[in-house]
Parts: C-alpha cells; sequence; structure tokens
C-alpha cells in the first residue's frame, strides 16, 4: 500500500501541494460518476463536494475520516456496487 500511495502523490502532488483539479475533468468523461467523501476527513473536507454538484453522485459517509475504505469498507463498497448496478 506504500508504494501504491507514493505513486499517487508523485503524481499529483509537489511542494505539499495538490497540482491538478480533477473536478473540471469529470465533464469529459461521459460516464455516471460516484464520489465518496468522508464526513470527518481532515485532507480532502466533505464540503468540497460541492464542486462536484451536477457532475457526480456524492455520497458522505457518517463517522469516516481520510481512508473510508479501510474504516468503514462495508459502506464503500455498498456504494460502490449500487452505482455499478450489481
Amino acid at each position: 500500500m506504500e508504494a501504491a500511495l507514493k505513486a499517487i502523490a508523485s503524481e499529483f502532488i509537489a511542494d505539499g501541494r495538490q497540482q491538478s483539479l480533477l473536478a473540471p475533468k469529470l465533464k469529459e468523461f461521459g460516464k455516471p460518476i460516484l464520489a465518496i467523501f468522508s464526513e470527518e476527513d481532515q485532507i480532502i473536507p466533505a464540503a468540497h463536494a460541492r464542486t462536484l454538484e451536477g457532475q457526480a453522485k456524492i455520497e458522505i459517509i457518517p463517522g469516516a475520516g481520510h481512508m473510508a475504505q479501510m474504516e468503514k469498507p462495508s459502506r464503500v463498497n455498498d456504494l460502490i456496487l449500487a452505482h455499478l448496478g450489481v
């Protein structure tokens, strides 16, 4: 996991700051998008979900911090499966 996180960071972060914004690119995707935020995330606050209104289905997971997929895996999986129609 550490190697994967470092690879992501090296692609998107320089000098401690995010280098590109993904939200404007979502319009080009052309498929339904699910954006999962965590209510207690101190790194990417749930308030950032507002930037995706009208572009993605937004879900905010209560009681989760930055790693919702690890903190609330059942909820995250349920949301993804429902989004995929599985």
